[in-house]
């Protein structure tokens, strides 16, 4: 009995926690809006488009991360990671990635979605996809990480 007076004897004991996890439930529910900004190669490279071709709304805590955007997949060559032509790619916008990150990389004016090898003699963009060489970035060439993928939304219907 003594021992139950002190945990509740303030009006707020417990409070923080419960926030905490009301907290989390609501940021579950809660909708991203995330933008539609153009198709993604998952083979060679493809021009790049970046306009907003629509905005779709997804639950918040379909991602770990949370993703800034979404490019349509066109191509295989990263099929063997389970990413496939048609599949709505999450991207979160950075500049900075790890090795083995599954990264959107722009080159020159083309973009392609690819895994991220940092080499002692350059930067190797893989493919996942035994059919698809990897794409060897030379010392000078234009390139930059456009951001990492988070996930993935799948829907037959938007092929």
């Amino acid at each position: 009995m003594r021992r139950a007076a002190r945990v509740f004897s303030s009006p707020l004991a417990g409070v923080s926690n419960a926030t905490a996890g009301l907290g989390r439930v609501v940021q579950e529910l809660a909708q991203l809006a995330l933008p539609l900004i153009g198709r993604v190669s998952a083979g060679s490279p493809i021009l790049a488009q970046e306009h907003v071709d629509q905005t779709y709304t997804v639950e918040g805590g379909l991602f770990q991360q949370q993703p800034d955007y979404l490019l349509k997949v066109r191509g295989m060559s990263m099929r063997d990671v389970g990413i496939i032509d048609g599949d709505l790619l999450a991207v979160k916008a950075t500049r900075e990635a790890r090795n083995g990150q599954i990264i959107v990389a722009r080159l020159g004016d083309d973009v392609t979605v690819k895994r991220l090898q940092r080499t002692k003699d350059g930067i190797e963009l893989l493919a996942e996809n035994p059919d698809y060489l990897p794409i060897i970035v030379q010392p000078g060439e234009p390139f930059e990480i456009e951001g990492i993928a988070v996930g993935l939304i799948r829907n037959t219907m938007l092929n």
